[in-house]
């Protein structure tokens, strides 16, 4: 009789042990876990109030872009339409007499670009787009230019988060048609939040594209990929709101296209 009341006090003591231990894990893990969550509403929050009352705005700014071992130094005039269809319009003329070379516009029915230089025009419909099968689509570059995040994580149970700097890095998986990666954003652990940098990689396909902001508004754009690598830097001169802004393109009827 002892030692069954022995061997029943014993299954007691574990059985609280593993109580005490499934209770502990649960204290540490959910309070953690809906820190993460709150964090990531924050800042969500954080950006969409930063573009509430932006219906459009005008970026204007040097540029350098660098294709391989070629360096070109640019201005860009960007035109963004935030609310309602988003639209982005680019102007590229040269450094010294802003002389026109190409201009452009991208919007979620795909892109359509002409360059004066060469007599040439581009345009790529969504569809087209699609089949390129290229991890990257038409609203991304437009969440670049205006520094919002391309991406945000869609089950927070995946994300991970790192608040306890100057510095909040969050890092969650993506998943783009065929393509699975990850991706990266880092923000000011100040009250704005403001983004400082975001990276989405697709390791399978050897792609890679990092964006890196300034608070001025100035942003630098570093895309890797077997294809060739890219970096694009924005200097920024100016930026200004608007109630209303026009986007004027029309391809010259004399332009030779060039298909993809």
């Amino acid at each position: 009789m002892k030692s069954i009341k022995t061997f029943f006090f014993l299954v007691f003591i574990s059985s609280c042990g593993v109580i005490s231990k499934i209770e502990n894990n649960i204290i540490m893990e959910d309070p953690a876990r809906r820190r993460i969550m709150d964090a990531v509403m924050e800042l969500k929050s954080s950006q969409e109030i930063n573009f509430t009352d932006i219906n459009f705005f005008r970026l204007k700014g040097n540029g350098q872009i660098t294709l391989g071992k070629k360096e070109y130094k640019t201005r860009l005039d960007f035109r963004i339409q935030e609310k309602g269809l988003q639209k982005l319009w680019l102007d590229i003329s040269d450094p010294f007499i802003g002389m026109k070379l190409a201009r452009l516009i991208i919007n979620s029915n795909g892109l359509q670009a002409y360059a004066n230089v060469v007599n040439k025009y581009v345009d790529i419909p969504i569809s087209r787009i699609e089949e390129l099968n290229i991890p990257v689509n038409t609203n991304d570059i437009v969440s670049v230019v205006q520094g919002n995040a391309i991406e945000w994580p869609e089950n927070l149970l995946t994300a991970n988060m790192d608040f306890t700097s100057e510095i909040w890095s969050l890092n969650f998986p993506v998943k783009r048609n065929k393509f699975h990666g990850e991706m990266t954003l880092r923000f000011s652990a100040e009250y704005d939040h403001q983004l400082l940098s975001q990276k989405i990689e697709f390791a399978k396909e050897s792609v890679t594209m990092e964006i890196n902001y300034q608070k001025n508004g100035s942003w630098n754009v570093q895309i890797n990929s077997p294809q060739g690598d890219c970096q694009i830097k924005f200097s920024i001169r100016s930026k200004k709101t608007f109630e209303y802004l026009k986007f004027p393109f029309n391809i010259p009827s004399d332009y030779a296209r060039i298909d993809f």
